[in-house]
């Protein structure tokens, strides 16, 4: 039950596009560093070229690649140094391709599951927000699915109520506040956004023995040079089906089974997340919103400024030069590709 794979799809509308992650780092009292992130993943509707890090000043690093509870590839950067490291900035790149993605399905050739598998308990279980165990929620997956036991034609119910009952109000759920958030609130209330939608489609679903991720990225939509400045971020779902694998629908837009194209998946969730984080030094994103920000075309950014540390970094300064990504080994300092 691989997060990443399923079958029984075309994709189509692809576009190259560069998702960067770059980090003011203060070191100056710690000769250790070690930065861990969630980055894009490699779905079914998505092609990852490369993975590249920079570093300027200078400075040696290792990195490596691993899996985190939920699935997700995190990446880890770890700086040692025989002194104290200093003031530097990391940078990583992104180069890939994100599509369409169109499913055909035949009900009658879908499997059962293996209960046992310890995704499948991972995927099915209830946690805060996401109350698959709730008896309102149990009732309405329950009344939802009626005499239906096919597991896609479930889910397809779901997405169906879903979009149903929900409103879209921002309003009614800002600022953050722990008792507008969540499956049971969305479902309750019927209002709120993405991540209430994504919640309550896959408790439900969750409730009727689908599992389900809810999944956090960016809604890179824009036609501009920047089609996610870190304001675009997006939640929307993967269900899985037996012998299809992992089926993604978006209950907020209305992509039932598939995606547009503008949805790029950087980790499964369980509603509340940590997309990096640092020890032994301190570090901040030069974005003043959420990273990754996502622009079109295979990009490397602009040489990042000099360590004044009194100036703001915009997004834009850093990720609009036309530069290939072979260019970008022609930077000063460190750079390398990581292998996932």
């Amino acid at each position: 039950m691989n997060l990443y794979t399923s079958s029984g799809y075309t994709l189509s509308a692809g576009r190259e596009l560069t998702a960067n992650y770059t980090y003011s780092v203060n070191a100056a009292n710690a000769p250790v560093f070690v930065l861990s992130m969630h980055i894009i993943q490699p779905f079914a509707s998505v092609a990852i070229k490369d993975t590249v890090i920079i570093v300027k000043p200078s400075l040696q690093f290792t990195n490596q690649t691993s899996l985190d509870s939920l699935g997700n590839i995190v990446l880890t950067i770890t700086f040692r140094s025989a002194s104290n490291l200093g003031q530097f900035y990391i940078t990583v790149l992104q180069h890939f391709t994100a599509y369409a993605i169109s499913y055909f399905i035949d009900p009658k050739k879908i499997g059962n599951y293996d209960t046992n598998n310890q995704l499948y308990k991972l995927y099915t279980q209830s946690v805060r927000y996401i109350e698959s165990d709730n008896p309102e929620i149990v009732a309405k997956a329950k009344e939802i699915a009626g005499n239906e036991s096919n597991p896609y034609l479930v889910a397809e119910r779901i997405q169906n109520f879903v979009r149903q009952h929900m409103t879209y109000d921002m309003a009614a759920v800002t600022p953050w506040n722990p008792n507008t958030e969540g499956a049971l609130y969305a479902l309750r209330s019927g209002k709120g956004v993405c991540r209430h939608y994504a919640a309550l489609f896959t408790a439900l679903a969750r409730a009727d023995g689908i599992p389900t991720v809810d999944v956090w990225g960016s809604r890179a939509t824009g036609q501009g040079a920047v089609v996610d400045d870190g304001n675009n971020k997006h939640n929307w779902v993967q269900f899985y089906i037996p012998n299809y694998g992992w089926i993604p629908a978006d209950p907020t837009v209305g992509t039932f089974p598939g995606l547009d194209g503008g949805d790029v998946p950087i980790m499964s969730v369980s509603y509340t997340y940590q997309r990096a984080w640092g020890s032994l030094a301190s570090f901040q994103s030069v974005f003043a919103s959420e990273e990754p920000v996502i622009s079109l075309g295979f990009q490397g950014p602009q040489i990042a400024p000099e360590f004044t540390f009194i100036q703001p970094v915009t997004a834009l300064s850093l990720i609009l030069s036309l530069m290939s990504p072979r260019d970008v080994s022609k930077y000063q300092g460190k750079t390398t590709r990581v292998s996932t």
